[in-house]
């Protein structure tokens, strides 16, 4: 049964953070981003690459947290989120870019956690904003979750969702490359994979800003989802943006949905 589990686990992490190798070969070419520090940390006993900003002008601070088989330093317009109100950090899973060891939810979340530490420590900004997208927004709702029981010394002001999922089961079922998996008759592995990625969950203790971006042509997060959970939302915490001409790739592509994020960033 463990030799069961752990196989489980591990095809959920590649199912979660995509094919490591890829993004270890990828050429950035002309979406590096230039202004962005680069660093390695030690945390958690893996080594993660961290990319920063370093604004004198900043007063915020912006940790973004990326998505499936992504390259967080190839995220276009990036610089105009770090304008001169706001520093950013963001970094990359175990495994993918140059950090070492195996990606995993659990791990991620420990990691995502203790780069918020050390950004507070190093930028010493007194308002911060988590932001994700696509498994990022998981990662960012359950930093939120234990910043907000354990580290109460950190003021996180807002969180921004972009393509938020209710569970990884919900996409499974939605995402027909993945739909093999719905074979499994398990009762057990269907729980295990509603488990996973529960936003569903954390959305309700939400007590901060909200803004939720998401488009109606995502074909790897069935709008929804993100309407199910956009209902579990305090209203007058939340500020929705629907989108009907992008999909779950090139949404951060698009300048209208660039310009949102600013413009919520900066009230």
């Amino acid at each position: 049964m463990d030799k069961v589990y752990h196989y489980l686990q591990k095809q959920k992490n590649r199912l979660l953070f995509g094919s490591t190798k890829v993004i270890r070969n990828c050429n950035l070419g002309e979406f590096e981003v230039k202004p962005l520090n680069n660093i390695k940390l030690f945390i958690n006993e893996e080594q993660l690459s961290v990319y920063f900003s370093n604004n004198k002008k900043a007063k915020k601070l912006l940790v973004w947290f990326g998505g499936r088989s992504e390259h967080v330093a190839w995220i276009e317009g990036m610089t105009t989120w770090v304008n001169d109100d706001y520093d950013f950090v963001t970094f990359q899973f175990r495994g993918t870019g140059s950090s070492t060891g195996e990606p995993s939810e659990k791990d991620s979340i420990n990691d995502a956690i203790e780069i918020i530490k050390w950004a507070k420590k190093h930028y010493k900004h007194d308002q911060i904003v988590i932001a994700g997208r696509s498994i990022g927004t998981h990662i960012a709702l359950s930093s939120f979750m234990e910043i907000k029981s354990k580290h109460k010394e950190i003021n996180l002001e807002k969180i921004i969702l972009v393509s938020p999922m209710t569970n990884l089961l919900d996409i499974i079922r939605n995402y027909k490359k993945f739909s093999f998996l719905l074979e499994i008759s398990s009762k057990k592995f269907k729980i295990f994979l509603k488990n996973s990625l529960n936003n569903l969950d954390l959305v309700r203790h939400l007590n901060i800003k909200t803004l939720v971006v998401y488009t109606i042509k995502d074909e790897l997060v069935d709008a929804n989802q993100t309407k199910k959970l956009i209902g579990k939302i305090e209203k007058d915490l939340l500020e929705i943006c629907e989108f009907e001409e992008f999909n779950h790739k090139n949404i951060l592509r698009s300048n209208d949905c660039l310009s949102v994020i600013s413009k919520f960033l900066n009230n």
